[in-house]
């Protein structure tokens, strides 16, 4: 049956190429809303704690607080209070604003948000609930009024104002985008260095490129399934963590054993699209039986009913099954178009008195025959 998939993607490399040029550009789209789906922590929904928690919030009518912490400043002078109480009275006129908590409020509970130290003081600005675009608005424009406080603070004569906003929703969207940030960074650096060990490894540009493309379109394409994970259960910023580094993994491991197997069916002197199909009959079915595994391994995460547990079984499972399918498909259109052009390092031909393979007979030999006439001295050693 691969070998029967490995020459049909073979044959039809463009329609091939064209399905997953789709799926990829749907893995772009959808990588907005999962990124921004993000949960940022780690609660474990059927415990009492968070049960109760997720009640109160039922019922809470605000939209989240927004906290500003102002130091290097003299809270008690008049430049100082005459800047935040302007500033606070600007917010409590916005309708999206419930209420604005500062320390120079007449309620006596006010003196409280003056540091200890003698040196700062704290704003806190209470949202009202609405929609989500709504609330990211009033977020974003709390958060912009809250930092013009310093440029304020210092033209009244504060030179080392400094001003740092908080808050829960904040916390939770800036490390989301910084778990975006991170992955392309490291995405920046590892595909490279993949790239360079994989020529090194092959001794050739295309052939070490095609693992990598397989591994950009695994890790992609991934974020579709994502997206559908997270209709069922939370992810958060392990998720996407996982895909990418296991996607990486797997896609690399999987190009490089079916490559290596196309090579060496090229050396024993087949023609690329029958090399092809043995390669898919015998190192196909290990890369399929190998994802196979890993994804139900890890789908027993999905079963404990735990959030964390449960996102990273989305993640394993995900990026498991697709990597297998872009290794048996992508990677067969890509060799389609390369041909002869993936050269086998040293030719290999066989002898004419030998019956050619069958379609799934692996070429035996060199390493392998080493390591079985010495099992006992490798399983010792």
């Amino acid at each position: 049956m691969l070998a029967r998939v490995g020459r049909w993607c073979f044959r039809r490399r463009w329609w091939v190429l064209a399905g997953w040029l789709a799926a990829v550009t749907a893995g772009v789209f959808a990588a907005g809303p999962v990124f921004s789906g993000l949960a940022n922590d780690d609660r474990i929904d059927d415990i009492e704690a968070a049960q109760a928690y997720d009640q109160i919030s039922e019922a809470n009518e605000t939209g989240g607080e927004v906290v500003a912490i102002v130091d290097g400043v003299q809270p008690r002078s008049d430049a100082v209070r005459g800047v935040v109480v302007a500033a606070a009275g600007s917010l409590a006129g916005r309708p999206d604003v419930q209420a604005v908590a500062h320390p120079y409020a007449a309620d006596p509970r006010a003196v409280a948000l003056f540091g200890r130290d003698g040196g700062s003081l704290m704003v806190s600005v209470t949202l009202r609930a609405g929609s989500e675009s709504s609330e990211t608005a009033a977020l974003d424009a709390v958060r912009d009024r809250l930092h013009a406080l310093a440029s304020e603070l210092r033209a009244a004569g504060q030179p080392d104002a400094r001003v740092r906003v908080g808050g829960n929703k904040l916390l939770n969207r800036e490390a989301n985008q910084q778990v975006r940030r991170d992955l392309e960074r490291a995405e920046l650096i590892s595909l490279p260095a993949t790239l360079v060990v994989l020529v090194i490894v092959f001794g050739g540009l295309v052939a070490a490129g095609l693992p990598v493309l397989a591994a950009i379109v695994s890790v992609a394409t991934a974020m579709v399934v994502l997206l559908g994970f997270s209709y069922v259960t939370d992810l958060d910023q392990n998720t996407v963590t996982v895909v990418t580094l296991l996607g990486l993994g797997l896609s690399v491991d999987y190009g490089l054993l079916l490559v290596a197997r196309y090579r060496e069916e090229l050396a024993a002197g087949s023609e690329p699209v029958d090399a092809l199909g043995r390669a898919w009959a015998t190192a196909g079915r290990t890369v399929m039986f190998s994802a196979l595994t890993v994804a139900a391994a890890l789908a027993g995460l999905l079963m404990f009913g735990i959030a964390p547990l449960a996102a990273l079984g989305a993640a394993g499972v995900s990026i498991a099954v697709v990597a297998m399918l872009a290794a048996l498909t992508f990677t067969a259109a890509l060799i389609g178009f390369a041909r002869r052009r993936i050269r086998p390092r040293s030719a290999a031909p066989r002898s004419s008195a030998a019956a050619p393979p069958s379609a799934g007979a692996p070429a035996v030999g060199g390493r392998a025959t080493v390591v079985g006439r010495r099992g006992a001295v490798v399983v010792f050693s």
